[in-house]
C-alpha cells in the first residue's frame, strides 16, 4: 500500500504576505500609540481638575491654570498656554463644572500620508 502525503504548511508567498500584514500593523501601532497616550494624559488631567473639592469656588481662569499645570506635568504638548483658547472650554452651572477639550492629532505615516485623529473630550463633577 502506498500512502501519498500532501505537504502542509505555508508557502513562501504566504509567509511574505503575513509578514507584510504584521509590519503594517506594527507601523500603525507605533504611530498611533503616542497619540492615544497623550489622549489618556489629557483625560487624567481633566478628571483631576474636576475632582478637586474646591472646584466650584474657583474662577474659570484658575481652572484653566490648574489644567495647564497638569498638562505641563504630564508632558502634554498639543495644548499649552499659547493655544488653549482654541481647545479648552469651561462651563459652570449650578455648582457643576464641565471641561471640554477638542483637538486634532496628526501622525505621519510615510511620505505624504498621515494618520489623523479628532478628539472631543468632556468631563464634569
Amino acid at each position: 500500500m502506498e500512502y501519498h502525503q500532501r505537504q502542509q504548511g505555508i508557502t513562501a508567498i504566504g509567509l511574505v504576505l503575513w509578514l507584510i500584514i504584521l509590519a503594517v500593523g506594527a507601523l500603525l501601532t507605533l504611530r498611533l500609540f503616542p497619540i492615544y497616550m497623550e489622549s489618556f494624559k489629557i483625560d487624567t488631567a481633566m478628571q483631576s481638575v474636576v475632582d478637586d473639592p474646591a472646584v466650584a469656588e474657583k474662577s474659570n481662569r484658575e481652572l484653566v491654570e490648574a489644567l495647564l499645570r497638569r498638562f505641563d506635568i504630564d508632558d502634554v504638548q498639543r495644548i499649552d498656554s499659547r493655544n488653549y483658547r482654541n481647545h479648552v472650554k469651561i462651563e459652570k452651572k449650578h455648582g457643576k463644572v464641565a471641561i471640554m477639550v477638542t483637538y486634532r492629532a496628526e501622525a505621519p505615516l510615510f511620505r505624504n500620508l498621515s494618520l489623523v485623529a479628532d478628539f472631543r473630550k468632556q468631563t464634569q463633577n
